[in-house]
């Protein structure tokens, strides 16, 4: 149930991110919330890059990509991500 309401606060933070960028951020807003990891931490590390994001999306894009980096078993980077999610938004 965390991990469902984790994931529906996730993907409402990206789509109301995405609502507001253009194609291509959709676009990678689509790919930090897949499912697939490896899409996950692709997406999302783009999203990262912006400039304009706001702190409690950065926080959850943050989330979103430390979990993606659980599921392939790269913990220290997760561990990391999900560190500088909390800071950002305890």
């Amino acid at each position: 149930m965390a991990d469902m309401k984790h994931s529906l606060s996730v993907t409402l933070a990206v789509l109301m991110f995405a609502a507001s960028a253009q194609a291509q951020t959709a676009q990678q807003a689509a790919q930090c919330n897949s499912q697939d990891p490896g899409q996950a931490v692709l997406g999302c590390t783009l999203i990262l890059g912006l400039s304009t994001i706001q702190p409690k999306v950065r926080s959850a894009v943050l989330s979103n990509r430390g979990r993606a980096y659980l599921l392939q078993g790269q913990n220290e980077r997760a561990l990391n991500d999900l560190d500088a999610a909390i800071k950002i938004d305890p």
